[in-house]
């Protein structure tokens, strides 16, 4: 194949759709990527028959997703922690403090 100013501009131009077509892929790499390394404070909530059973509030800490499940780890006071089922996690900023909350700062 000979290097012509047309092949050269064909492959920019695919390249860059290819470039286009995936960001949205790229940004939620980048986004699990960048939850699985970044420290900060959450709230995780564990509800069974939508009733909140239990509420952990993390320090300086991390919560990650189970590969494939619909579970959650995080440690507690030097425990590992594993939930599934109806969980919800989000910054410790939008809880609220419930009677049934347990602090770990690890």
């Amino acid at each position: 194949m000979k290097l012509t100013i047309r092949n050269c501009f064909l492959t920019v131009v695919l390249f860059v759709v290819l470039f286009l077509t995936s960001c949205g892929g790229l940004r939620n790499s980048l986004t699990k990527f960048s939850s699985d390394v970044v420290t900060g404070d959450f709230s995780v909530q564990f509800y069974s028959g939508g009733k909140l059973i239990r509420e952990y509030q993390i320090y300086q800490g991390f919560v990650n997703e189970e590969e494939g499940s619909d579970g959650w780890f995080f440690r507690c006071r030097g425990e590992l922690v594993r939930l599934s089922g109806d969980v919800i996690v989000e910054p410790l900023s939008f809880s609220q403090g419930t009677a049934n909350s347990i602090s770990c700062r690890n």
